[in-house]
């Protein structure tokens, strides 16, 4: 994300219409893209529905409206251009599987988050793929692309661990899982329940949210929002 602010400020300086400009521009870009990988998996109707309703929900505002929110979009971007080349790789074209892993790092460049991909491509292949003797799943040939995908988190999860004490004072795993984590462990489900509810409600949307901090599992708040989930 940082490189690519470093390119607005070139072309824009302090004129934040460029910044708007590039976040919008990315955003239609990714609508396009997620219409292209849903093809694969359904019928173009029904991926044009989907598509439609990514690219003009509220719930979007906030990543596309906030210029450093741009990680979100950058991470979306090369996340699905990971994917469709995944999917061209399966066909046995099998130099979109090397492009499939570029853009898979220039994913976790842009947000950690993006580290959920290689799961996802597990359990896309399963679904879709696991019976096919005519393509590069079928017959065996992905696990090099696999082992990519392994090698790339691993590398990220080491500098990871580099960087985390130099900033934090911490090490990775006692920053994960220090007092910090169990304390904020029992809001992670009201987070996630309140964010579904925007999905299907998208009212009072804000670029930063006040939600109320849990301190127990037995919390009514949390009890609702793991039922719901």
């Amino acid at each position: 994300m940082t490189v690519s602010l470093m390119l607005d400020y070139y072309i824009w300086k302090l004129n934040t219409f460029g910044y708007h400009l590039k976040n919008l521009i990315l955003h239609c870009a990714n609508t396009v893209i997620l219409f292209r990988l849903l093809t694969t998996i359904s019928d173009e109707k029904t991926a044009f529905l989907s598509a439609l309703i990514f690219g003009i929900h509220p719930i979007n505002t906030e990543a596309v409206n906030g210029i450093n929110f741009r990680e979100d979009i950058l991470a979306t971007f090369f996340y699905l251009l990971s994917f469709i080349s995944f999917i061209k790789c399966q066909k046995s074209y099998w130099h979109h599987g090397l492009i499939s892993i570029l853009f898979y790092t220039m994913a976790l460049l842009s947000k950690e988050m993006s580290i959920t991909l290689p799961a996802l491509l597990i359990i896309y292949q399963f679904c879709f793929y696991r019976y096919s003797k005519n393509t590069a799943s079928g017959n065996g040939k992905m696990h090099w692309v696999y082992g990519g995908y392994a090698i790339i988190s691993a590398l990220y999860i080491w500098c990871i661990s580099i960087l985390t004490p130099y900033f934090t004072g911490n090490t990775l795993i006692s920053y994960v899982t220090g007092s910090g984590y169990h304390l904020n462990s029992p809001t992670i489900p009201i987070i996630i329940a309140y964010y579904m509810k925007l999905i299907f409600f998208p009212l009072n949307l804000s670029a930063v949210y006040e939600i109320r901090h849990s301190i127990s599992f037995i919390d009514t708040k949390t009890l609702l929002s793991i039922a719901f989930l």
